[in-house]
């Protein structure tokens, strides 16, 4: 497995080097990040038999996507969890999903000259785990929608959708802060 999702992800790669299309380009980035989180899942699940570290993992994956799609821009995160103990199908749905939204936050977030701030919290409760996830981009202005929203219908946003279905979780965002989610997946037995 580890080995094939380096292929995919190298075949994307080489793609990408080899377009002068700037919207192609983009797109190879964006399903290669896709794959990369899932190899490094994978690989974290293979370092780690008995369990995941959640906190390591999630860093690796953040650094990944901020190394790949950050340019010149700063990017700071601050990340928290609780020790969880997951199915591994769980673990690969919540990384695709922080993948989106790691990715949204540095292509459409306003922080004017100041850095670009992710912010990351895994809590466990009584009857779901949760993840906050927040960015410091400026709340958008009244009026129609502009260009550095992200797209309400794009395939990162239908795979977001899809997987929270997927899971039996539930999704909420502020609609003043279009890059504060609250995600949280409901315990099994709980009430």
């Amino acid at each position: 497995v580890k080995n094939n999702l380096h292929m995919v992800f190298s075949l994307l790669q080489m793609q990408e080097r080899g377009s002068t299309n700037q919207e192609v380009i983009d797109q190879l980035q964006t399903a290669r990040l896709r794959v990369e989180s899932i190899a490094a899942l994978h690989n974290q699940l293979l370092r780690n038999p008995q369990g995941l570290d959640l906190g390591a993992y999630l860093r690796t994956l953040i650094t990944a996507v901020v190394a790949c799609l950050a340019n010149d821009r700063q990017v700071v995160t601050h990340l928290s969890t609780d020790v969880l103990d997951l199915h591994a199908n769980t673990y690969s749905a919540l990384s695709l999903i922080l993948n989106e939204w790691v990715t949204n936050s540095i292509k459409y977030a306003r922080t004017g000259d100041g850095p670009l701030e992710i912010t990351v919290s895994v809590r466990t409760r009584p009857d779901a785990v949760c993840i906050d996830y927040a960015d410091n981009g400026l709340p958008p202005p009244p009026g129609p929608p502009a260009a550095y929203l992200p797209a309400s219908s794009g395939l990162g946003t239908e795979i977001i959708q899809l997987l929270t279905e997927q899971l039996g979780a539930t999704l909420t965002t502020l609609p003043d802060h279009p890059y504060h989610y609250e995600f949280c997946l409901p315990r099994r037995g709980a009430a």
